[in-house]
């Protein structure tokens, strides 16, 4: 799954533009500027919806990333550092094209909320084998699709939605992508879809590079 400059994205086959200076930068972050703002329920602007699994029950939460500057921060300690990012042109031109009829980015998170502190990220089991994590995988499914984007969809009808979700480990990540309700990873350790008015899932990717070693050790 690691990319490089130059490289072709993994859904589309599109060739990947390299980002490497601030007005790159500047340059990626003007094609998101027309988006509309991702209508969120209450006074915390979050919806939360818990699914039963085998282990207990998840809490599946969207709320809102934080805007463009949020973007231009998470980009901006990437192109600084000097690792590798390149950008899918096509996405950002399609985008740009739907202007405020794609409303985001909304960030969706995964949490047992009977594991207290940073550890309630991940499951409350070192080791879970696979017929769990496919049977987990199902019911945050269904909770996702029956549940959550159909609220989603209520509070921002006729809208296309973004939204990321950051994951805590590589093999998560994975399990996201196959299920298609992410696309790859990204080097900010992020993954994007799209939900259409109809309700169909879109994985997209917007960045490509390496995969940041951190989630790589997980």
């Amino acid at each position: 799954m690691t990319r490089f400059a130059a490289a072709k994205s993994l859904i589309t086959g599109a060739s990947m533009a390299p980002v490497t200076t601030s007005k790159a930068v500047s340059n990626v972050l003007s094609y998101f500027k027309k988006m509309g703002e991702l209508n969120l329920p209450g006074s915390n602007h979050a919806i939360k919806a818990l699914a039963d699994t085998p282990l207990g029950k998840i809490q599946l939460t969207v709320t809102d990333m934080g805007g463009i500057s949020d973007l231009a921060d998470r980009i901006g300690t990437i192109v600084h550092r000097k690792n590798m990012l390149t950008v899918n042109p096509q996405i950002l031109k399609q985008i740009y094209a739907a202007g405020d009829k794609i409303k985001g980015i909304g960030s969706v998170s995964f949490e047992w909320p009977n594991v207290m502190g940073s550890k309630a990220m991940t499951a409350p089991v070192e080791s879970i084998g696979t017929g769990t994590s496919r049977q987990i995988l199902r019911s945050v499914q269904d909770i996702y699709q029956n549940k959550v984007i159909p609220t989603l969809q209520q509070l921002n009808p006729g809208s296309a939605l973004m939204l990321f979700n950051e994951p805590t480990s590589l093999s998560r990540a994975k399990l996201y992508q196959r299920s298609r309700m992410m696309g790859p990873i990204d080097p900010m350790g992020a993954q994007y879809s799209l939900i259409l008015p109809s309700g169909t899932h879109k994985p997209i990717e917007i960045f490509g590079g390496e995969i940041p070693t951190w989630l790589m050790d997980r």
